[in-house]
């Protein structure tokens, strides 16, 4: 409790990353804590309004990736305007933001000078420490911004203890700045009448078949190749082993796609 009204919480979620942010707002609600959920089209006001402490603004209205390039330079900055509009308004005494877009002085740091200009304070949640290291495209100006951030924020939740390890040494992150919250289950799965059986068929697999599933986005970061490794090896000695890949295919991911379409 904060004096005599809950503590009230923005989750900023960047539009997306409905089974995090489903997650994350379950839990706050369960600790007596109001929460304004700026989502965007992605999110059904049903789905967020599970409880009278939550709110929902939706923000950032379409994220549609096939939109023109006028139209997505528009939105965006609608979504900018709204949301500092809403910072001058709101009485939430913490923002919790989950994704920033990849405008990376703007999200970086003008946003979250803003935000401390307004009296809040700020948490995020660092799903990768370094993405452009990740990803063999680092630069010093990556990691001057990214130092700045981590500097500007007054908590950083990440998921493993490497993660955080890496924050303290290459960021000089203080160590009781850092909590660490293994990524949880998803359970923001649909719910469906189809059998498993139902399923098999439409996928075109058997009754016998020893179904293996990578499930979420296919990036070049995520390791599918060392699935398909793992399936050659398993079907010399049972050749009813079957992997399906089910998640968005991303640009640099259509490499390994290809890969498994040639075995």
């Amino acid at each position: 409790m904060h004096g005599e009204r809950p503590l009230k919480v923005s989750l900023l979620t960047g539009g997306s990353d409905r089974p995090y942010a489903f997650g994350l707002l379950n839990t706050l609600v369960t600790r007596e804590i109001e929460v304004d959920f700026i989502g965007s089209d992605e999110f059904k006001p049903s789905e967020v309004l599970i409880d009278p402490k939550v709110k929902f603004l939706n923000l950032r209205g379409d994220t549609n990736p096939a939109a023109s390039r006028p139209r997505k330079i528009a939105r965006i900055g609608r979504y900018y305007l709204r949301l500092l509009q809403y910072t001058v308004k709101s009485d939430s005494i913490l923002f919790h933001i989950l994704w920033a877009n990849r405008f990376v002085l703007l999200d970086r740091i003008l946003m979250n000078l803003y935000y401390k200009l307004m009296g809040k304070k700020i948490v995020f949640t660092a799903h990768n420490v370094n993405e452009k290291q990740r990803d063999n495209c680092d630069s010093i100006y990556n990691r001057l911004t990214l130092r700045i951030l981590y500097a500007l924020v007054d908590h950083i939740f990440v998921h493993t203890n490497m993660m955080k390890m890496q924050l303290i040494e290459e960021f000089g992150v203080r160590e009781n700045k850092v909590s660490v919250i293994p990524f949880g289950i998803n359970n923001t799965l649909p719910k469906t009448d189809l059998t498993g059986r139902e399923a098999r068929d439409r996928l075109g697999l058997g009754k016998e078949d020893k179904v293996l599933l990578f499930f979420g986005r296919v990036a070049n970061y995520k390791g599918l190749e060392y699935a398909i490794e793992a399936l050659n090896y398993l079907v010399k000695t049972d050749d009813r082993f079957r992997l399906v890949v089910a998640g968005r295919i991303e640009r640099e991911g259509a490499r390994i796609i290809g890969t498994i379409s040639n075995r």
